[in-house]
């Protein structure tokens, strides 16, 4: 299943790498989009895993992009906020706990095993709320991924600072107004092309 999603790596170089960051020190996050015919039935083995090593799993629900946007398997695929934490509370008990105002995920705690989150875009909208901006490693700065806009900035970082500023506000602006009032609209955005 691992090679199916991903499409190339392999599962045991990738458990390797977690080991080796979790032994550096370094706080690893891990997100999973459960999906009902591929994977749902890794959401409570995959959250042991994390829960194991103290690791934070986010669950994102499926969300209406690249080739899922007009997709008529994007209903049947969807497994919802509820039904994932329906499978969770068949071995845990867990509590919601607060989330920051701008928070994408609902956070929930499994008193005395850790936390776990879920991006509810569909379940729980969050748009009227993200303050989430992503720059592209090519120096695009996206605003919402339910929005196929980009502002170009990296040709601002050579600029001398005073002439810099006011262009990245005016292009932060720009990138803030792309977000969705509401709820995610979907878009052709594929987000392998700027990074998650």
């Amino acid at each position: 299943m691992f090679q199916k999603i991903c499409r190339s790596g392999d599962l045991p170089t990738v458990l390797a790498g977690i080991d080796a960051l979790l032994d550096a020190g370094i706080k690893v996050k891990i997100n999973m989009v459960p999906m009902r015919t591929q994977n749902e039935d890794q959401i409570v083995p995959l959250l042991n895993y994390c829960l194991a090593r103290g690791i934070e799993l986010r669950f994102i629900e499926l969300m209406r992009m690249g080739h899922w946007q007009h997709n008529a398997d994007y209903s049947r695929e969807l497994v919802p906020m509820g039904r994932i934490l329906s499978l969770i509370a068949q071995c845990y008990t867990y509590l919601r706990t607060a989330a920051e105002f701008d928070a994408t995920a609902a956070r929930f705690e499994i008193p005395g095993k850790g936390f776990f989150g879920i991006i509810a875009n569909e379940s729980l909208p969050f748009c009227s709320t993200c303050s989430r901006l992503r720059l592209s490693s090519a120096g695009f700065l996206h605003g919402c991924l339910s929005n196929t806009q980009r502002h170009y900035i990296a040709d601002i970082l050579d600029l001398p600072r005073d002439e810099a500023i006011p262009q990245l506000r005016a292009r932060l602006h720009d990138a803030l107004a792309d977000k969705q009032p509401v709820a995610f609209a979907g878009s052709e955005t594929v987000m392998r092309w700027i990074g998650g």
